[in-house]
């Protein structure tokens, strides 16, 4: 299955270069469903929302993983995701800032 979202991550990272978000945004959607313990499909997809400057929709792509992540806590993969997400997140924080749009409030 891994294998496939692979499939999906490289058509939304053309998708993302070609400047066609949204196609790129429904790719890593289906990335994210073939593979929901790996950070790259959420932090791609999150991304491409900071690129539309819908930080609110980037962060929430983050809490999603995050909510798997806490849920197997315990986990090793669960962990690495977690740290990735956070990661994440603060630079979501840091372009929002960075915006027209003043102060990110999470």
């Amino acid at each position: 299955m891994k294998k496939h979202a692979t499939y999906w991550l490289e058509l939304a990272y053309c998708y993302t270069k070609l400047g066609k978000y949204q196609d790129a945004i429904e790719a890593y959607i289906q990335a994210i469903h073939l593979a929901p313990r790996e950070a790259a499909g959420y932090l791609a997809c999150s991304d491409c929302y900071i690129l539309m400057e819908d930080f609110e929709q980037a962060e929430k792509t983050c809490d999603v993983g995050l909510a798997l992540a806490h849920k197997h806590k315990n986990e090793p993969w669960a962990k690495k995701l977690q740290k990735a997400l956070d990661k994440g997140k603060k630079e979501i924080e840091e372009h929002f800032s960075k915006s027209k749009y003043g102060t990110f409030t999470s």
